[in-house]
């Protein structure tokens, strides 16, 4: 084994790891080590010479400070706090260690070999004893160093913290009230510093993914202070079941108690999500965002949130919705550019149109009754493939996304990059108001994931990369949650249960909901108050589908014609 793999292999030992902690903190707690030292050598042989004395304190400072120069000399073109810190450390380190060795050397020579062995075993047992301890200064020590670097003064203050064990639970880093805080690119490269320190580089293995940590931060303008706050754990795994509800809401996921929206029959603090508003979902791959949105459609199928049934478009061709084919309440699983056409331009978007159609005649008084239109859902699985193969569809999906929720359906978008150009396009970006985010993000792609929250977009830099760990955005709520794990049948059958049944009459009609028939026109009672016999002829509109047909771009620039009375 060559000297490289024995130092590597050294590294990942976590008692050379401690050891190598245990010398370098010495510079905080080094001047014990002499002290104690000396004290031994003291009783073993009496007091040193003056001799000893004298040469230890010229030689001492002499070494101590060519140590601080070289530090600061390596550390040429950083941040000045990072290298007066560097000469600091550096300075401490090198006279504690002249200060062990004036005490340790002489007593080896004076014969004081037991005194110094027992002070040698007293000083390991106290440096056990302090590895929290000094694990925790080293993290607020590193804090600081970072902030400092990016504020650009001594003036920063890393306290207030909060432990439990080596965990950090809360810290405050307050900075200089004269540093540009209101500049939106400064607080970005604060949080992004400290997520660095707090949360380190990007795993590499599972293991270290799970041992990542989840953080929040917030700004305090008053007190000039950024505080962060580290989300309490939650569940690795949660398999998707049926949780009792109340009607009209399926279950998100498992959240922290202070944020949840019911308790399970066993306790388990659990999230709620009643589908108002368009949703963006992004999340890079393995990060469990097709089996979360799995999840909840399946949810919202087998407890009626969408009785007009669901469409839906995967972008990847990877099947993470072809579980959902052929299912009760499914119209129509795509998986190729001629499918996502007929689904979007073919179905979802006449469908619309036939409804403020319907719409449009009843408030115009050319229709007896009021339509009922039951909520559908459309799912665009990696929407960016989809305008790639089908750029023919990029005004069409804008103007439907305008227009669907008034009719009556919800458009849930997946995506891996949102901050890319091709990837969501801004004016159906704009009508994603509900956002969650699976997994990590880079800077970038969380300012654009959570844009429409204002300057929080940073918490999703701290979320751990487990799968189905997310961060939802959701009526002005940020909750950190872990979505149900919902497998596919063909992978696991046990699973197969918890979808909807099979239909063996073929696709699902569009216009019928599984849970409630059709609702019958009723004819206004007569003047005898009689409401038997049979409803009037309904009048078709006067072609008004043409001013709301999402199939055109322009369709919400409708003119108004003046007239005059």
């Amino acid at each position: 084994m060559t000297w490289a793999q024995w130092a590597a292999r050294a590294e990942r030992s976590p008692w050379w790891r401690e050891t190598l902690h245990a010398l370098r903190d010495g510079a905080y707690w080094a001047w014990l080590v002499a002290v104690v030292a000396a004290v031994a050598v003291w009783i073993g042989r009496g007091m040193p010479s003056p001799a000893t004395a004298a040469a230890v304190a010229v030689a001492a400072p002499l070494g101590a400070g060519a140590a601080a120069a070289r530090a600061w000399r390596l550390t040429t073109g950083r941040e000045a706090a990072e290298r007066r810190a560097a000469a600091g450390a550096a300075w401490r380190r090198w006279l504690a260690l002249y200060g062990v060795l004036a005490a340790v050397i002489p007593a080896l020579a004076a014969g004081a070999v037991l005194p110094v062995l027992l002070a040698a075993a007293v000083l390991a047992e106290l440096a056990v004893l302090t590895i929290p301890a000094r694990a925790r200064a080293r993290l607020l020590a590193r804090l600081r160093i970072g902030a400092a670097a990016v504020a650009g003064g001594e003036d920063v203050r890393v306290g207030r913290a909060l432990w439990r064990g080596r965990r950090l639970l809360q810290v405050h880093v307050t900075y200089p009230a004269t540093w540009a805080a209101h500049k939106s690119v400064r607080r970005d490269e604060l949080v992004e510093r400290l997520m660095w320190e707090l949360c380190g580089p990007p795993p590499r293995t599972p293991a270290e993914a799970i041992a990542r940590p989840d953080y929040l931060t917030g700004w305090n303008h008053i007190h000039t202070r950024l505080e962060v706050y580290r989300v309490p754990p939650l569940p690795r795994l949660v398999p998707a079941r049926d949780w009792p509800r109340p009607p009209g809401a399926l279950v998100l996921g498992v959240t922290t108690a202070d944020l949840a929206d019911l308790a399970a029959d066993d306790g388990t603090p659990l999230a709620l999500y009643r589908p108002a508003a368009h949703l963006l979902v992004v999340g890079a791959t393995q990060h469990g965002k097709s089996s979360g949105v799995r999840a909840w459609a399946v949810d919202g199928l087998t407890h009626g949130l969408w009785p007009g049934g669901l469409w839906g478009a995967d972008g990847k061709g990877s099947g993470s919705l072809a579980a959902l084919i052929g299912r009760r309440g499914v119209h129509a699983i795509a998986h190729r550019p001629d499918e996502w056409r007929e689904v979007i331009a073919g179905q979802v978007i006449p469908e619309v149109t036939r409804r403020y159609a319907e719409m449009l005649a009843w408030r115009s008084g050319q229709a007896p009754t009021r339509p009922h239109h039951p909520r559908a859902l459309l799912i665009l699985d990696e929407i960016q493939q989809i305008l790639l193969a089908c750029p023919d569809l990029a005004d069409p999906l804008n103007t439907l996304a305008r227009q669907a929720l008034e009719a009556g359906v919800v458009i849930w978008v997946l995506t891996q990059r949102p901050d890319a150009r091709d990837a969501v396009p801004g004016a159906l970006r704009d009508q994603l108001v509900d956002r969650v985010t699976f997994g990590p993000l880079s800077g970038s792609g969380a300012r654009m994931a959570f844009d429409i929250a204002g300057e929080d977009w940073h918490r999703a830099l701290g979320v751990a990369p487990v799968p189905g760990r997310a961060l939802s955005w959701l009526d002005g709520t940020w909750r950190t949650i872990q979505a149900p794990w919902l497998p596919i049948p063909a992978d696991d059958p046990a699973a197969d249960p918890l979808y909807p049944p099979r239909d063996p009459a073929g696709p699902w009609p569009p216009r019928s909901s599984p849970d409630r028939p059709p609702t019958p026109p009723r004819r206004p009672p007569d003047d005898s108050g009689d409401p038997s016999g049979p409803p009037p002829p309904r009048r078709p509109p006067a072609s008004p589908s043409a001013a709301y047909d999402p199939a055109d771009p322009h369709a919400h620039r409708r003119r108004r014609r003046r007239t005059d009375d």
